[in-house]
């Protein structure tokens, strides 16, 4: 999500399509319903409502601040360092990673 708000390239540089930015809150509706509309799925996944599938991850930080320089400044944000900001994870409505458990 950070690099389509950004467009911030391998390199961590800002000068990778800066035209193509979109929105972060855009980039979650399209990572999430806009996806499971693609999918012809939108019935059973993409947003949390009763009767749909409950695959979700907690997270204690909120997603809008990981667009932020000052977050990319004091966190890790290699992949796979970034467990620390996850509490749960739910697929198919079974917990499959609780923090600290």
């Amino acid at each position: 999500m950070f690099v389509t708000s950004n467009r911030i390239n391998y390199k961590m540089k800002d000068e990778w399509g800066p035209e193509q930015r979109i929105s972060l809150e855009d980039a979650i509706l399209h990572w999430t319903i806009d996806s499971a509309n693609a999918l012809k799925m939108e019935d059973e996944i993409g947003s949390l409502e009763v009767g749909k599938q409950a695959d979700l991850v907690l997270w204690n930080h909120s997603p809008l601040k990981l667009n932020s320089w000052w977050f990319l400044l004091t966190h890790d944000v290699e992949l796979g360092k970034l467990e620390d900001l996850v509490d749960l994870t739910v697929v198919g409505g079974e917990i499959v990673y609780e923090k600290g458990s």
